[in-house]
């Protein structure tokens, strides 16, 4: 028995400090997915004032530079007065847009860009 023991034990021990972290971080783990925030706090976004005249356009940028951008394969430039805006239509800087970023954009009767903003899926 005395003999049987000499071997069990080290072999518990082993399993008892392996076993602890495990269950510990399952529980932290299991407390921190309950924190979620419920859908009604995300906000209604409008990029533009609906009397605003143009077309619209979306897509993700393939490619973009100084003067204009590629979105969907359709090269299109910026006009002078571009506004780049961002998710929440606050004014942000153009360097926020890079390829793999969706993106709409509003047109002027030119075909130019005159307000391009983060697209997050919402119609505007």
């Amino acid at each position: 028995m005395k003999q049987l023991l000499r071997i069990l034990m080290p072999c518990l021990t082993v399993i008892f400090l392996i076993s602890v972290p495990v269950i510990y971080g399952g529980l932290a783990a299991a407390e921190e997915a309950i924190e979620i925030l419920p859908i009604s706090a995300v906000p209604e976004i409008s990029f533009y004032p609906s009397d605003e005249s143009g077309r619209v356009e979306s897509g993700t940028i393939d490619r973009i530079d100084k003067d204009g951008v590629v979105v969907g394969d359709s090269w299109m430039f910026f006009s002078s007065s571009v506004v780049f805006l961002s998710a929440s239509q606050k004014p942000t800087s153009s360097s926020r847009f890079k390829p793999g970023t969706a993106v709409g954009v509003r047109l002027n009767s030119k075909n130019k860009i005159v307000a391009m903003w983060i697209d997050t899926g919402k119609k505007p």
